[in-house]
């Protein structure tokens, strides 16, 4: 992250390490705040975990972990991947937390470095301040989120489209794509802003008075490294799971129904940051600002893309992309300061005159703290009841094999010493951990026949998880309709144990 930071100074500035010192310091001091304060690893945190130990075992449900689903991204994954093998056993730190803190502090600074290339001056300090102090932003750094990682090349594809658009340095378009493309990899949520983004470049593009031969070259530029990024994923489908399209066939099915619902005071908080991005976007155009309404427009498609995605029932959890509207609101009010201190300082009208325009900035800078600071608290102690909830998810893999897991396996083994119990879903990987027993097996790709063939003559068990929210778009789900409620090909309902049914595999015992 450093060197991504030092390549986007301007040449005649000389490159600070220190930078490279302030991120590892705000990562150090995120990951010990988070386990100072006794903050477990979220679900996905689990998951991600549990497919980087079948990834280092040499299994096979880890490599289809990477690849197999597109609410899955295999970006996060692979980046908790070397640390997972770095770290010790005996520290007993999940990986999927230190990276949350290193991308979390590397968003603050790529922050910093971004508001004080525009010329924000002083405020940008406590516009950084307005996100470091968000309870939300802060949750998601210690909990093992991808959410950071996401923050992190949101910022920098916007830096950079928003730079590129000012300038039209072909570095800050370089950085655009890369950013772009890697965002796209960190899951289906962010493909639709990705997509509305290359939208955005490619109509600054037209609009420009050149020759034909430049726009094909900066769009080539551009889409070079997201075609690339599609095209391994769907390489890596074709080689790992025999279809090259198998992590997309979910989106060709309907969702289980299930609507977003957030809290009243959590929908006015995001009302708030759409209009001060949208009182920018006004802002920009009455000043002939592009690069100012290229970045207000890409801020507000984040809310718009959710709304879009929500609609379709295609997104039950609003972190990806309305928790990542704050940086962006922060990152459009600062390009705005900047630019209102820019036309102070080239006006000739005396400090009388300018004395408006400072309260002006003063209230802005409120106006943001307030959103992005005393909102969510407010929401965050008047929603005491539904922490309880949240913690529960957060540690239900790990509470769950402690409680009923072990009852379970006496449950299958009482009738049988030779069963199998066939773990199906990306939830699986929360469940299991490397020492659960060799009964439960996971299964991401399950088929009736290949399961009889390869375990002739034992007793095989499904244990399916509800189809709801992220879960209803697990292959077993989308591949079998209605199985957790009808039943499958030759399955027999056994038993409920909590939010996952288990179904006996009924086989007829040929001789082979």
């Amino acid at each position: 992250m450093g060197y991504v930071w030092s390549l986007m100074k301007p040449k005649h500035e000389p490159i600070s390490f220190s930078r490279w010192g302030l991120w590892l310091i705000l990562a150090v001091v995120l990951l010990a705040a988070g386990l100072y304060l006794g903050r477990e690893v979220g679900g996905e945190g689990l998951v991600r975990e549990g497919i980087c130990k079948e990834l280092l075992a040499g299994h096979t449900p880890g490599r289809q972990g990477v690849v197999s689903s597109i609410w899955w991204g295999p970006f996060p994954t692979l980046a908790i991947l070397p640390l997972a093998f770095l770290l010790p056993a005996t520290l007993c730190l999940p990986a999927c937390l230190v990276v949350s803190a290193l991308f979390g502090a590397a968003t603050l600074v790529l922050l910093e470095q971004s508001l004080r290339m525009w010329g924000t001056g002083r405020w940008r300090w406590w516009l950084i301040l307005g996100l470091a102090l968000n309870p939300a932003f802060l949750e998601h750094c210690w909990n093992g989120s991808s959410l950071p990682m996401v923050t992190c090349l949101l910022v920098l594809s916007l830096y950079s489209v928003t730079a590129w658009v000012q300038g039209r340095r072909l570095l800050d378009l370089i950085w655009f794509a890369f950013g772009s493309a890697l965002l796209l990899g960190t899951g289906y949520e962010m493909s639709g802003w990705v997509i509305a983004a290359v939208c955005v470049v490619a109509i600054e593009e037209w609009r420009r008075p050149v020759s034909g031969m430049e726009k094909r070259a900066v769009l080539l530029v551009a889409l070079l490294p997201l075609a690339y990024a599609v095209a391994l994923w769907l390489l890596m489908c074709w080689l790992i799971m025999g279809d090259p399209l198998y992590a997309v066939r979910s989106l060709l099915v309907p969702g289980p129904g299930n609507a977003l619902i957030l809290p009243d005071l959590l929908w006015w908080c995001h009302a708030g940051l759409a209009a001060l991005v949208g009182g920018l976007l006004v802002l920009a155009l009455r000043r002939h600002d592009r690069g100012g309404v290229c970045l207000t427009v890409l801020g507000l498609a984040l809310p718009g893309v959710a709304g879009l995605m929500a609609w379709y029932e295609r997104l039950w959890d609003a972190a990806p992309l309305l928790l990542a509207f704050l940086p962006a609101a922060v990152l459009a009010l600062g390009h705005g300061l900047a630019k209102r201190e820019q036309s102070e300082d080239s006006s000739e009208a005396g400090s009388l005159a300018r004395r408006p325009h400072r309260t002006a900035v003063i209230l802005w800078v409120l106006l943001l703290l307030v959103v992005a600071d005393v909102i969510p608290l407010a929401l965050s102690a008047r929603s005491v009841s539904l922490r309880p909830r949240v913690a529960e998810q957060a540690t239900a893999g790990v509470v769950s094999q402690f409680s009923w897991l072990p009852e379970l396996e006496r449950h299958v083994r009482h009738r049988t010493p030779f069963a199998k119990v066939f773990v199906c879903g990306f939830e699986s990987f929360a469940l299991l951990q490397p020492d659960s027993s060799p009964v439960f097996l996971h299964a991401l790709d399950f088929n009736f026949d290949k399961s009889k063939h390869d375990y002739y003559g034992q007793v095989l068990y499904l244990l399916i998880h509800r189809p709801e929210r992220r879960n209803a778009m697990d292959s077993i789900h989308w591949k079998y309709r209605n199985i957790y409620v009808q039943g499958g090909k030759d399955t027999l309902y056994d038993s409920d144990w909590g939010d996952w049914r288990l179904f006996e595999h009924i086989q007829a015992t040929a001789p082979r």
